[in-house]
């Protein structure tokens, strides 16, 4: 899947990455966990992560902002392991963005 871009508390843009899972049948399952980096002048991630996989430590990456799991319930939970950390209130909107994103797959941008 693509990284998701937007932009939450007025100015701040982002790029979200789903860890998304592929099953034998090829079919793509939503993610319950999405990265979270600081995307500024919509450049991808100093150093670009080609792919997430290959990541062994995203708290190495300067934009990296931490990771949102999306538990049962509709509980949620941040990770602030990135370099940079991010108040409740932007924590919660994008959370809603994603929400959206999850709710209306036709959203996501195409490969």
């Amino acid at each position: 899947m693509s990284p998701i871009y937007f932009t939450v508390d007025g100015n701040l843009p982002l790029m979200i990455i789903p860890n998304v899972k592929v099953h034998l049948d090829g079919h793509t399952v939503l993610t319950y966990t999405y990265d979270i980096y600081f995307n500024e002048n919509g450049q991808t991630p100093r150093p670009s992560p080609q792919n997430t996989r290959a990541i062994k430590d995203k708290a190495d990456f300067p934009d990296y902002c931490g990771c949102i799991t999306f538990e049962r319930d509709n509980h949620f939970k941040y990770s602030a392991d990135g370099a940079m950390q991010l108040s409740r209130g932007v924590i919660e909107e994008i959370i809603e963005k994603i929400q959206r994103y999850r709710q209306d797959t036709a959203l996501w941008p195409p490969l």
